[in-house]
């Protein structure tokens, strides 16, 4: 279920999605998820760069932050999208993240392409408490796709 294909987000929403794989993370990572999700109806493209921004955050906050606690909070009104991953893990240490391009490291630049994509901006706030990784961006008009 973590690795929904991008034919999912036609047949679920963003937070539907998430609902499917917030009990693995649970149960594979010890970790505890809180989510929060303003309702709002995005087009399936959409909602499918979100989900992979998401899980690229997540992931990363496990494996390289060692986190315990990661909050998702999804908000759409008539000003834009603004996601937010924050966790509790040792963040980046005196690294910027985005600046970050050795391999093995494409998780960053395929979070920063797709909030591009999306017409937004990422940016990523990381210190030994923890890291946010936020993403805004306008809100496309809704699409019967």
């Amino acid at each position: 279920m973590i690795d929904l294909g991008p034919y999912a987000f036609k047949e679920m929403t963003y937070g539907a999605a998430l609902e499917r794989c917030i009990p693995v993370w649970q149960r594979r990572y010890s970790l505890s998820v809180s989510l929060r999700i303003d309702p709002g109806e995005l087009p399936s493209q959409t909602e499918g760069d979100l989900f992979r921004i998401t899980q690229e955050a997540v992931m990363n906050a496990v494996k390289h932050g060692c986190a315990g606690q990661v909050s998702i909070t999804l908000s759409c009104d008539d000003g834009g999208i603004e996601l937010s991953i924050v966790d509790d893990g040792h963040g980046f240490g005196d690294v910027d993240p985005l600046e970050i391009t050795e391999p093995g490291h494409i998780g960053l630049a395929s979070m920063r392409e797709r909030a591009e994509l999306l017409h937004g901006s990422l940016r990523i706030e990381s210190s030994e408490k923890g890291t946010a990784v936020v993403v805004r961006a306008p809100r496309p008009a809704a699409t019967a796709d």
